[in-house]
């Protein structure tokens, strides 16, 4: 499906000095300037609405490339075309800082390639691409870009989204709707300090939005959706290919979705045999679905193949049975009409998915910006979700992927935003046992098992799945830390939707030896979440914003060492105990026999939204973390 990008970040700064290809970075202030790669001197955008099926668009980008780092930001610029949109224009030229031209782009520097999805698909999308060469340019320079786009698909209008890269200031970026008389749309304005400026003249209206003078931030990590400027802009009547509406309401997106795909439920057959046999003399509906979902993916795959209309609509049931492949329309729409078949109420829900999104449904603004799909099975309980795209996915698991935010559902008695499957930290667990045999002389035999449950198993599914031994390998020292280990036995194995991790390893240095000590980690066996890259304290003037697809989660770890022979306990680690608004950290050494120690450690931490001074407290949590979790422990000969 279709999808729409939000990612902009930037904060007020002061006036600066451009020209219309140039810029004089000493009029800058230093404080604009800190850790930027590259400065957008100038971007404009100029939608112009002129009819209901067309729609043409002109871009323009100026930036100043300050490193190699915004360079390769950049470089290229890169424009998407398929069945309903055409490029008519795309050229680049290059700058010396005082807007003097150094060359202008020629027809073979724009490449016109084909766009695959991830090589699991065949669509109409095609993007053209334009660079400067870089033996004509040294750093500083200024490039620009221009592109002229055509439409005629008027469900949704390019929303404005005024920066898209992080360390790069924006000095100015407009953009300008221009609609005749009798073509309307709504807007809504995100943290905007400037009002829209409106003209009207010769039946035409003007909308125009600008920002000036602005700085990006360095680090998105804990911006929260929807908290930093931008525009949303939908039409309220649309048209695309034979279909036309209205967009007032999530009913109205809804009830597009179904005109698109009504009659496509429909299966051969010799697939409804082989369904009723699948799902046996299962009487519970929970039961049924289950069934039903595994026969799904026992004979599916996905495989997107889209033109023009086939972005937006499902391919009929009958054909996906028949060819055993589709995309997330498709194979959601298939599982429906299974589930309907053996009576089992379910219904689409349109999601806009990714681990990490810069934007979050609003109530009351209805938009289409979901670029995924996936069905809804309602139960007394609970209701379950079924992600439909996957053949090995455990029944009901949505995982980061679309799971922890909102979604359309869309039910005949009309569609509503809901929320899906939220992952607690009680929920996304690992728990490792781990026990270690210390040799006199440093090297160590070292056993451990993993379990990763919820969301935290996404991090080693794929290995689980996988029969590359050498890439399980890379990973285990990853987390072992130990480059040098000679490898025993070690495996992933899938188990009630958890992924367990089992090992053994014999290191031939696991600790280090001083005259008649030995010192050594206790935590050998590092956590598949890390607590690393927070060096230095960045700017939070905002909404502070764990994503719970990524901070919500428990570790607990036990590891047993038995002592070399010889050698007695001299210093253990300090107990230490952590607790913030966010989670706790706990860590604490036993000595219950002589010739044994257990090291004991939990950490829990929840997602979520938390007041700007919190960040703080996050940053002080991570050091003493990592400060607890690299305390040693002293043996001594004896």
């Amino acid at each position: 499906m279709r999808n729409r990008v939000i990612f902009i970040f930037f904060c007020f700064l002061g006036l600066s000095r451009v020209t219309a290809q140039g810029i004089d970075l000493a009029s800058l202030s230093p404080e604009l300037l800190k850790g930027a790669n590259a400065v957008i001197v100038r971007e404009e955008t100029d939608v112009t609405v002129e009819k209901l099926n067309k729609v043409s668009t002109r871009k323009r980008r100026v930036v100043a490339i300050l490193n190699k780092q915004g360079e390769a930001a950049f470089e290229t610029y890169s424009a998407y075309y398929d069945g309903f949109n055409k490029i008519r224009k795309i050229e680049a030229a290059a700058y010396r800082l005082n807007g003097e031209l150094i060359v202008k782009s020629k027809n073979a520097d724009v490449q016109d390639m084909a766009v695959n999805p991830f090589e699991h698909g065949v669509t109409d999308v095609r993007v053209k691409s334009i660079s400067i060469d870089r033996k004509h340019l040294v750093i500083p320079y200024v490039l620009e870009f221009r592109v002229e786009e055509e439409s005629s698909a008027t469900f949704f209008y390019d929303d404005w989204t005024p920066v898209n890269f992080l360390h790069t200031p924006v000095i100015e970026s407009t953009y300008r709707l221009r609609t005749p008389a009798g073509i309307g749309y709504r807007t809504r304005e995100i943290h905007l300090d400037q009002p829209a400026v409106i003209t009207e003249k010769d039946g035409w209206k003007t909308e125009t939005w600008k920002l000036e003078n602005y700085r990006a931030v360095s680090s998105d990590r804990y911006l929260p959706p929807n908290s930093v400027p931008q525009v949303f802009i939908e039409p309220l009547n649309f048209q695309i290919d034979k279909y036309s509406g209205t967009i007032s309401s999530w009913n109205d997106i809804g009830d597009f979705y179904r005109r698109l795909n009504q009659g496509r439920d429909v299966l051969p057959a010799p697939v409804i045999a082989r369904l009723k046999e699948a799902v046996g003399d299962a009487t519970d509906p929970l039961e049924k679905a289950r069934r039903v979902y595994r026969f799904m993916q026992g004979h599916t795959r996905y495989f997107n193949v889209s033109f023009r209309l086939g972005g937006w609509q499902s391919a009929p049931a009958a054909l996906v049975a028949e060819k055993g492949y589709g995309d997330c329309k498709a194979l959601t729409n298939y599982t429906l009409a299974l589930l309907k078949e053996v009576g089992v109420k379910a219904w689409p829900a349109l999601v806009n998915s990714g681990v990490r999104t810069g934007y979050t449904e609003l109530d009351d603004f209805p938009r289409n910006a979901f670029n995924h799909i996936i069905a809804c099975v309602p139960a007394a309980g609970d209701t379950v979700w079924l992600e439909c795209t996957s053949q090995t996915s455990p029944f009901g698991y949505l995982g980061s992927f679309t799971g922890n935010r909102r979604a359309l559902l869309i039910t005949d008695e009309g569609s509503r935003l809901v929320n899906t499957r939220s992952y607690s930290p009680e929920e996304n667990v690992v728990v490792s046992s781990t026990r270690i045999r210390l040799q006199k002389d440093g090297p160590a035999e070292v056993t451990y098992r993993s379990s990763y449950s919820g969301i935290r198993r996404e991090e080693v599914y794929s290995l689980a799945l996988s029969r590359d031994r050498e890439k399980q390998k890379r990973w285990l020292t990853g987390k072992t830390g130990v480059s040098d280990a000679v490898w025993g036995d070690f495996r992933f194995d899938l188990s009630d939707g958890e992924v367990i991790e089992t090992a053994a390893l014999k290191a031939p240095a696991l600790g280090s030896i001083s005259g008649e000590r030995f010192f050594f980690r206790p935590h050998v066996i590092n956590s598949a979440f890390s607590f690393n890259g927070e060096n230095e304290l960045q700017e939070q003037t905002g909404e502070f914003y764990l994503n719970p697809n990524l901070f919500s989660f428990t570790d607990s770890d036990t590891v047993t060492v038995t002592l070399p022979a010889g050698y007695a306990l001299e210093n253990r680690p300090r107990d230490v105990k952590l607790e913030a608004p966010f989670g706790y950290y706990e860590a604490k050494v036993l000595a219950e026999q002589p010739d044994e120690l257990q090291y004991i450690r939990n950490v829990k931490v929840s997602g979520g939204h938390y007041s700007p001074e919190v960040y703080r407290q996050w940053i002080d949590f991570i050091k003493a973390v990592n400060r607890a979790d690299g305390q040693r422990t002293v043996l001594k000969k004896i």
